[in-house]
């Protein structure tokens, strides 16, 4: 059981950062994420080893802003565009 749970992502968790870290002139559109093995029934949330954004914002200093704050995420790294 505890194999399990070392295995889970933190979802609500992870998206409650990515929002407190989005600049308020960026509007994100879509959020995907690529598991690091196939996922089972016996494991419903596999931690990801990729994760994409797309949105759109007025000018590009927001999105290097936007980049500068992800990186600041727990469960990211490598953040580029």
């Amino acid at each position: 059981m505890t194999t399990v749970q070392g295995q889970r992502t933190s979802w609500d968790g992870f998206l409650s950062a990515v929002s407190r870290v989005a600049p308020e002139d960026v509007w994100l559109s879509s959020l995907s994420a690529t598991a690091s093995s196939p996922s089972t029934v016996a494991m419903p949330a596999p931690a990801a080893n990729g994760f994409s954004v797309s949105g759109s914002t007025y000018s590009e200093p927001s999105v290097a802003r936007l980049m500068r704050r992800l990186s600041l995420v727990p469960w990211l790294s490598n953040v580029s565009l």
